[in-house]
Protein backbone atom coordinates (compact mmCIF):
# COMPACT_ATOMS: atom_id res chain seq x y z
CA UNK A 1 0.00 0.00 0.00
CA UNK A 2 2.52 2.24 1.06
CA UNK A 3 4.14 1.90 -2.94
CA UNK A 4 0.67 2.79 -4.50
CA UNK A 5 0.64 5.93 -2.01
CA UNK A 6 4.17 6.71 -3.28
CA UNK A 7 3.28 6.08 -6.84
CA UNK A 8 -0.32 8.39 -6.76
CA UNK A 9 2.13 10.80 -4.54
CA UNK A 10 4.64 10.67 -7.64
CA UNK A 11 1.91 11.60 -9.97
CA UNK A 12 0.26 14.47 -8.18
CA UNK A 13 3.76 16.42 -8.36
CA UNK A 14 4.16 15.44 -11.72
CA UNK A 15 0.39 16.82 -12.58
CA UNK A 16 1.36 19.77 -10.57
CA UNK A 17 4.65 20.85 -11.72
CA UNK A 18 4.31 20.05 -15.59
CA UNK A 19 0.42 20.52 -16.07
CA UNK A 20 -0.19 24.26 -16.71
CA UNK A 21 -3.70 24.70 -15.51
CA UNK A 22 -4.41 21.68 -14.24
CA UNK A 23 -3.36 22.38 -10.77
CA UNK A 24 -4.25 20.59 -7.42
CA UNK A 25 -7.84 20.46 -6.63
CA UNK A 26 -9.29 23.95 -4.54
CA UNK A 27 -12.15 22.94 -2.22
CA UNK A 28 -13.65 25.68 -0.61
CA UNK A 29 -15.41 25.97 2.85
CA UNK A 30 -19.08 28.34 2.42
CA UNK A 31 -19.81 29.92 -0.42
CA UNK A 32 -19.37 29.10 -3.73
CA UNK A 33 -15.81 30.95 -5.50
CA UNK A 34 -14.98 31.16 -9.06
CA UNK A 35 -11.86 29.35 -9.40
CA UNK A 36 -9.22 30.35 -11.63
CA UNK A 37 -6.12 28.73 -13.20
CA UNK A 38 -3.64 30.60 -15.53
CA UNK A 39 0.06 29.95 -15.63
CA UNK A 40 1.64 31.44 -18.60
CA UNK A 41 4.63 29.67 -20.59
CA UNK A 42 6.85 31.05 -23.85
CA UNK A 43 4.59 28.44 -25.75
CA UNK A 44 2.54 30.13 -28.51
CA UNK A 45 -0.54 29.32 -27.15
CA UNK A 46 -2.31 30.38 -23.17
CA UNK A 47 -4.43 28.26 -21.11
CA UNK A 48 -7.14 29.10 -18.69
CA UNK A 49 -9.46 26.94 -17.06
CA UNK A 50 -12.55 28.57 -15.27
CA UNK A 51 -14.53 26.37 -12.84
CA UNK A 52 -17.05 27.14 -10.19
CA UNK A 53 -15.48 25.73 -6.39
CA UNK A 54 -16.60 22.73 -4.63
CA UNK A 55 -17.04 22.11 -0.94
CA UNK A 56 -16.59 18.62 1.10
CA UNK A 57 -18.84 16.49 -0.53
CA UNK A 58 -19.91 18.17 -3.51
CA UNK A 59 -18.96 15.36 -5.72
CA UNK A 60 -16.73 14.38 -7.99
CA UNK A 61 -16.67 17.12 -10.98
CA UNK A 62 -16.67 20.90 -10.89
CA UNK A 63 -18.91 22.87 -12.66
CA UNK A 64 -16.94 24.57 -15.69
CA UNK A 65 -17.79 28.24 -16.66
CA UNK A 66 -18.69 29.01 -19.97
CA UNK A 67 -20.10 32.17 -20.43
CA UNK A 68 -17.38 34.57 -19.59
CA UNK A 69 -15.01 37.59 -20.88
CA UNK A 70 -10.98 36.63 -19.87
CA UNK A 71 -8.40 39.36 -20.85
CA UNK A 72 -4.84 39.09 -21.10
CA UNK A 73 -2.98 42.69 -20.45
CA UNK A 74 0.83 43.87 -21.40
CA UNK A 75 1.42 46.51 -18.79
CA UNK A 76 -2.00 48.73 -19.96
CA UNK A 77 -2.76 47.23 -23.55
CA UNK A 78 -4.63 44.47 -24.49
CA UNK A 79 -2.89 41.77 -25.91
CA UNK A 80 -6.03 39.18 -26.08
CA UNK A 81 -9.11 37.66 -24.94
CA UNK A 82 -9.30 33.93 -24.25
CA UNK A 83 -11.72 31.63 -25.87
CA UNK A 84 -13.95 28.82 -24.66
CA UNK A 85 -12.96 25.44 -25.53
CA UNK A 86 -14.73 22.96 -23.54
CA UNK A 87 -15.42 22.23 -20.13
CA UNK A 88 -14.22 25.24 -18.80
CA UNK A 89 -10.91 25.08 -20.87
CA UNK A 90 -10.08 28.54 -22.75
CA UNK A 91 -7.17 29.50 -24.50
CA UNK A 92 -5.50 32.37 -26.43
CA UNK A 93 -2.50 32.59 -29.08
CA UNK A 94 -0.22 34.64 -27.51
CA UNK A 95 3.68 34.84 -26.87
CA UNK A 96 4.89 36.90 -23.46
CA UNK A 97 7.92 38.28 -23.42
CA UNK A 98 10.44 38.37 -20.35
CA UNK A 99 10.05 40.85 -17.34
CA UNK A 100 6.92 42.09 -18.52
CA UNK A 101 4.03 42.15 -15.95
CA UNK A 102 1.14 40.71 -17.50
CA UNK A 103 -2.79 41.15 -15.74
CA UNK A 104 -5.68 38.89 -16.22
CA UNK A 105 -9.31 40.10 -15.86
CA UNK A 106 -12.12 38.02 -15.63
CA UNK A 107 -15.74 39.34 -15.92
CA UNK A 108 -18.61 36.67 -15.33
CA UNK A 109 -22.16 37.64 -14.88
CA UNK A 110 -23.25 38.55 -11.68
CA UNK A 111 -20.19 38.81 -10.41
CA UNK A 112 -17.44 41.08 -9.30
CA UNK A 113 -14.18 41.08 -12.18
CA UNK A 114 -11.61 39.18 -11.32
CA UNK A 115 -7.76 40.55 -11.21
CA UNK A 116 -4.52 38.81 -10.79
CA UNK A 117 -0.89 39.87 -11.84
CA UNK A 118 2.11 37.94 -12.31
CA UNK A 119 5.66 38.75 -14.00
CA UNK A 120 7.26 36.98 -17.04
CA UNK A 121 10.43 35.52 -15.76
CA UNK A 122 13.37 34.90 -18.08
CA UNK A 123 15.26 31.81 -19.19
CA UNK A 124 17.51 30.55 -15.77
CA UNK A 125 20.55 30.65 -18.00
CA UNK A 126 21.72 26.78 -16.74
CA UNK A 127 24.91 25.52 -18.32
CA UNK A 128 25.40 21.65 -18.44
CA UNK A 129 29.20 21.11 -17.93
CA UNK A 130 29.09 17.25 -17.74
CA UNK A 131 29.53 14.63 -15.44
CA UNK A 132 31.76 14.40 -12.84
CA UNK A 133 31.95 10.54 -10.97
CA UNK A 134 27.94 9.89 -10.77
CA UNK A 135 27.33 13.78 -10.09
CA UNK A 136 25.80 16.03 -13.28
CA UNK A 137 27.44 19.58 -13.16
CA UNK A 138 26.19 22.80 -13.63
CA UNK A 139 27.09 26.48 -13.82
CA UNK A 140 24.99 29.85 -13.61
CA UNK A 141 25.38 33.26 -13.89
CA UNK A 142 22.78 34.88 -11.93
CA UNK A 143 18.96 33.69 -10.98
CA UNK A 144 16.19 36.57 -10.42
CA UNK A 145 13.87 34.42 -10.02
CA UNK A 146 13.13 31.12 -8.13
CA UNK A 147 13.77 27.97 -9.74
CA UNK A 148 12.44 24.68 -9.36
CA UNK A 149 15.01 21.87 -10.49
CA UNK A 150 13.48 18.05 -10.67
CA UNK A 151 14.44 15.18 -12.74
CA UNK A 152 11.30 13.14 -15.00
CA UNK A 153 12.22 9.46 -15.87
CA UNK A 154 10.44 6.43 -17.73
CA UNK A 155 12.45 3.68 -16.71
CA UNK A 156 14.84 3.86 -19.53
CA UNK A 157 13.41 1.24 -21.38
CA UNK A 158 14.35 3.37 -24.74
CA UNK A 159 16.38 5.98 -25.88
CA UNK A 160 13.90 6.91 -28.24
CA UNK A 161 12.10 9.03 -25.64
CA UNK A 162 14.77 11.30 -25.32
CA UNK A 163 15.44 11.27 -29.34
CA UNK A 164 12.22 11.78 -30.32
CA UNK A 165 11.27 15.11 -28.01
CA UNK A 166 11.36 18.51 -29.23
CA UNK A 167 10.33 19.83 -25.95
CA UNK A 168 9.49 17.99 -22.86
CA UNK A 169 6.44 16.02 -22.34
CA UNK A 170 5.41 13.66 -19.62
CA UNK A 171 3.54 10.58 -20.29
CA UNK A 172 1.43 8.25 -18.54
CA UNK A 173 4.59 6.10 -18.02
CA UNK A 174 6.63 8.57 -16.54
CA UNK A 175 7.50 9.27 -13.68
CA UNK A 176 9.31 11.92 -11.11
CA UNK A 177 12.62 10.50 -8.97
CA UNK A 178 11.26 11.11 -5.24
CA UNK A 179 14.75 11.86 -4.04
CA UNK A 180 17.01 14.39 -5.70
CA UNK A 181 20.96 15.68 -4.33
CA UNK A 182 22.74 19.13 -4.69
CA UNK A 183 25.47 21.18 -3.25
CA UNK A 184 23.77 24.68 -4.17
CA UNK A 185 24.52 27.21 -1.34
CA UNK A 186 21.01 28.34 -2.47
CA UNK A 187 18.53 25.97 -2.29
CA UNK A 188 15.74 25.76 0.33
CA UNK A 189 16.09 23.29 2.72
CA UNK A 190 12.24 23.17 3.61
CA UNK A 191 11.73 19.41 2.03
CA UNK A 192 15.27 18.77 2.70
CA UNK A 193 15.66 14.88 3.11
CA UNK A 194 19.14 12.95 3.91
CA UNK A 195 21.62 11.44 1.68
CA UNK A 196 20.81 9.48 -1.08
CA UNK A 197 21.88 6.09 1.26
CA UNK A 198 18.40 3.99 -0.45
CA UNK A 199 19.70 4.44 -3.68
CA UNK A 200 23.65 5.23 -3.96
CA UNK A 201 24.94 3.65 -1.01
CA UNK A 202 28.57 4.88 0.04
CA UNK A 203 28.41 6.76 -3.49
CA UNK A 204 26.07 9.65 -1.90
CA UNK A 205 28.25 12.99 -1.38
CA UNK A 206 25.35 15.54 -1.30
CA UNK A 207 22.41 16.52 1.36
CA UNK A 208 19.02 14.80 -0.20
CA UNK A 209 15.82 16.51 -1.32
CA UNK A 210 12.10 15.48 -1.63
CA UNK A 211 11.38 15.20 -4.72
CA UNK A 212 12.77 18.69 -6.06
CA UNK A 213 15.35 21.33 -5.17
CA UNK A 214 13.46 24.89 -5.07
CA UNK A 215 16.74 27.16 -5.68
CA UNK A 216 16.51 31.29 -4.58
CA UNK A 217 16.79 33.92 -6.35
CA UNK A 218 20.71 35.26 -6.13
CA UNK A 219 23.50 37.02 -8.26
CA UNK A 220 26.19 34.96 -7.60
CA UNK A 221 28.05 33.58 -10.85
CA UNK A 222 28.50 29.70 -9.69
CA UNK A 223 29.33 26.05 -10.20
CA UNK A 224 26.70 23.02 -8.62
CA UNK A 225 26.13 19.31 -8.98
CA UNK A 226 22.90 17.80 -9.05
CA UNK A 227 22.84 13.73 -7.64
CA UNK A 228 20.58 11.44 -8.84
CA UNK A 229 19.87 7.72 -9.66
CA UNK A 230 21.77 7.47 -12.55
CA UNK A 231 20.49 4.97 -14.31
CA UNK A 232 17.71 5.43 -16.50
CA UNK A 233 17.36 7.94 -19.27
CA UNK A 234 16.44 11.24 -17.76
CA UNK A 235 15.25 14.72 -17.95
CA UNK A 236 16.53 17.69 -15.45
CA UNK A 237 14.54 20.49 -15.74
CA UNK A 238 14.82 23.76 -14.17
CA UNK A 239 12.07 26.12 -14.21
CA UNK A 240 12.13 30.21 -13.55
CA UNK A 241 8.93 30.41 -11.83
CA UNK A 242 7.34 34.37 -11.24
CA UNK A 243 7.09 34.74 -7.49
CA UNK A 244 3.19 34.11 -7.65
CA UNK A 245 3.88 30.74 -9.23
CA UNK A 246 6.86 29.70 -6.56
CA UNK A 247 4.36 30.94 -3.52
CA UNK A 248 2.08 28.67 -5.23
CA UNK A 249 3.97 25.43 -5.86
CA UNK A 250 5.26 25.96 -2.38
CA UNK A 251 2.40 26.10 -0.37
CA UNK A 252 1.09 22.90 -1.97
CA UNK A 253 3.92 21.34 -1.36
CA UNK A 254 4.44 22.92 2.37
CA UNK A 255 0.59 21.14 2.78
CA UNK A 256 1.61 17.63 1.44
CA UNK A 257 4.47 17.35 3.82
CA UNK A 258 2.47 18.23 6.50
CA UNK A 259 0.21 14.72 5.76
CA UNK A 260 1.61 12.32 8.02
CA UNK A 261 0.18 9.46 5.84
CA UNK A 262 0.24 9.45 1.56
CA UNK A 263 -3.56 8.67 1.56
CA UNK A 264 -4.35 12.02 2.64
CA UNK A 265 -2.49 14.14 -0.49
CA UNK A 266 -6.15 14.99 -1.99
CA UNK A 267 -7.58 15.97 0.86
CA UNK A 268 -7.60 20.00 2.79
CA UNK A 269 -6.58 21.81 -0.29
CA UNK A 270 -8.27 24.74 0.50
CA UNK A 271 -8.12 28.43 0.39
CA UNK A 272 -7.00 29.07 3.65
CA UNK A 273 -3.79 26.69 3.36
CA UNK A 274 -2.69 27.36 -0.49
CA UNK A 275 -1.75 30.92 -2.15
CA UNK A 276 -3.87 32.35 -4.38
CA UNK A 277 -3.23 35.97 -5.90
CA UNK A 278 -6.80 35.42 -7.32
CA UNK A 279 -8.69 39.08 -6.43
CA UNK A 280 -12.40 37.97 -5.77
CA UNK A 281 -11.85 34.11 -6.64
CA UNK A 282 -9.58 31.32 -5.69
CA UNK A 283 -6.43 29.74 -7.82
CA UNK A 284 -3.29 31.26 -9.34
CA UNK A 285 -2.39 33.50 -12.05
CA UNK A 286 1.54 33.00 -12.34
CA UNK A 287 4.10 32.15 -15.35
CA UNK A 288 7.51 30.21 -15.66
CA UNK A 289 10.33 29.55 -18.16
CA UNK A 290 12.07 26.16 -18.35
CA UNK A 291 15.43 24.73 -19.45
CA UNK A 292 15.35 20.64 -20.19
CA UNK A 293 18.90 18.52 -19.98
CA UNK A 294 18.61 14.84 -21.41
CA UNK A 295 20.48 12.98 -19.57
CA UNK A 296 21.99 10.03 -20.44
CA UNK A 297 23.65 7.37 -17.77
CA UNK A 298 26.67 6.69 -17.75
CA UNK A 299 26.55 3.03 -18.13
CA UNK A 300 25.27 3.67 -21.77
CA UNK A 301 27.29 6.28 -23.36
CA UNK A 302 29.03 5.34 -25.80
Amino acid sequence: MYLKSKILFSGILIFLLIGCVDEVDIVVKGKEEIVVNCVLTYKDHQDLQLVYSKSLGGGLFYEPIVDAVAELWEGEELVGTFTHQSLGRWNMEFTPKPFMVYHLKVRVPGRKEITATTTMPENPEINFEGLSNHCLRFSQQSQPFPVWAFSITNGGETEKWLDSLTQLYVGPTDRMYDDIATNHPFVDKFNATSFLLVDLGDMATHPGFFYFLRILPHDTPLEFEIETLMVYYQFIVFRSCSHEYDNYLKSVMLKVLTHESYEDVYYGFDEDQTYSNINNGVGIFGAYEEMVFPIRPPSIIP
